[in-house]
């Protein structure tokens, strides 16, 4: 099962921890953490750690300090997974059908 237990994200090392919480996850960027709730199938694990990146994407960039603001941040991180990660999701399909 895919279940990661880091992630580098702009050269820092983030340790990924399953636990019961109620969101999909969470991200500490003081504790250099992220919490990924432990029930999710392997595709909403994927998801959500890659949700979670884009926040310490934000963060790391300064830009979180910027927006000022959960709900607009969470806004802007749910604009990159309905449409960015869908367009990065389809063009490696094409590449790894490509190279087979």
């Amino acid at each position: 099962m895919y279940k990661p237990k880091e992630i580098i994200i702009a050269g820092r090392r983030f340790k990924i921890i399953y636990r019961s919480i109620e969101d999909y996850g969470r991200f500490d960027y003081d504790r250099q953490i992220i919490i990924i709730r432990e029930s999710l199938n392997e595709r909403e694990i994927y998801q959500t750690i890659i949700h979670e990146a884009f926040h310490a994407m934000l963060y790391i960039s300064g830009v979180s300090f910027a927006i000022d603001s959960e709900r607009i941040e969470e806004a802007i991180i749910r604009c990159f997974d309905n449409f960015l990660m869908p367009a990065i999701e389809s063009q490696l399909e094409k590449l790894m059908n490509d190279n087979k």
